[in-house]
């Protein structure tokens, strides 16, 4: 909400901002609705000239960033720990540069703008989205293993007592795998090292009897993933509906 204490014939306005799938602010509304602005950005933030005015609503614009520009006249972007240019590379050496040398220190999301985020030049937000992705079927699981030993007449039913384990493991798995996206240095795991991470107890047994045997196609696997998936994403559908409903 605007508001100029030192003006009392000021009226305070309300602006509602839209934001795309990195955050960045895309459109500007006023209560009426109306489109007060419009950005449309290049792939390393630059502005793209649209027909809406931009009339300075709001500093913080590519990734949710805050622009220099209104403050110093540059065209760069705050990045917590780092400025950003809009030409895709930091102003500064990444502090974290040591860990992984084979690519250049000044590089932003290691040239790929378009599909990940990095706001702060630190955190690794593919563990990040792993982990959180996790940590919910973990809990659809536990939900769904204690919806099968509620309703077993009192007793404890195995298979919901191994599926109320089964789902709190893979929930804190998925909670420790973002708190390393968090903490740990983005380049400390490859693409190939995150997608074989495993994902839960059973999925980490079953990992190993792969190994063991010989399967390269991680048929074993596979199977296990596929039944947790199964029981975990009604419970969390059913769920979601019984939120909508409220």
């Amino acid at each position: 909400m605007a508001t100029d204490p030192s003006n009392s014939s000021f009226t305070a306005q309300q602006h509602y901002f839209i934001t795309d799938h990195l955050g960045s602010t895309r459109v500007v509304l006023n209560n009426a609705g109306t489109v007060l602005e419009r950005y449309d950005y290049y792939p390393s933030g630059e502005i793209v000239p649209v027909t809406v005015a931009n009339t300075g609503n709001t500093d913080y614009l590519y990734t949710g960033k805050e622009s220099q520009n209104a403050l110093f006249g540059i065209n760069w972007y705050d990045s917590a720990a780092r400025l950003q240019t809009t030409d895709g590379i930091f102003t500064g050496i990444d502090p974290l540069t040591e860990n992984y040398y084979y690519l250049s220190p000044y590089a932003y999301c290691k040239g790929n703008p378009i599909n990940r985020l990095d706001p702060d030049g630190l955190a690794d937000w593919r563990m990040v989205r792993k982990g959180a992705g996790m940590a919910l079927m973990g809990v659809g699981t536990a939900i769904g293993g204690g919806t099968i030993t509620a309703g077993s007449a009192g007793t404890a039913s195995p298979l919901g007592v191994f599926l109320i384990v089964e789902g709190a493991g893979q929930a804190g798995i998925g909670l420790s795998y973002m708190l390393a996206g968090l903490l740990v240095d983005p380049e400390h795991y490859s693409e190939e090292e995150i997608k074989n991470l495993p994902g839960s107890p059973s999925n980490a047994l079953a990992k190993g009897v792969d190994e063991a045997v010989g399967n390269e196609n991680h048929e074993i696997e596979t199977t296990v993933l596929v039944i947790t998936a199964a029981i975990s994403a009604p419970t969390l559908l059913k769920k979601r509906k019984r939120l909508l409903l409220l």
